[in-house]
């Protein structure tokens, strides 16, 4: 911020900041950061408002509710880890 001359957060650093608090699993401080990525005036797949979009909808939906119905923190890692094991799983299916 500094180095840009800005007083206050623009959307690209909240939405650093967010992925930083849900990497950690500091989960509720995520969701209100990329509430705070505002929509740009021309909008296309892969802006930092469309993937905070993705990110709000992850937080706030089934995956989050159904952990902690288990009574375990999701996380990113968690959830990556769970994809990528399917994904090799899949590709070593098809290599055989």
């Amino acid at each position: 911020m500094d180095a840009l001359h800005q007083e206050e957060p623009n959307s690209e650093v909240w939405f650093g900041f967010a992925l930083i608090a849900e990497h950690y699993g500091v989960l509720d401080a995520a969701e209100k950061m990329y509430s705070r990525v505002e929509k740009p005036k021309l909008d296309y797949p892969g802006t930092s408002y469309v993937i905070a979009q993705q990110h709000l909808t992850v937080l706030r939906g089934n995956v989050k509710n159904s952990t902690k119905a288990a009574g375990q923190q999701w996380t990113p890692a968690s959830d990556h880890a769970s994809w990528s094991g399917r994904i090799g799983d899949c590709c070593l299916e098809s290599a055989k």
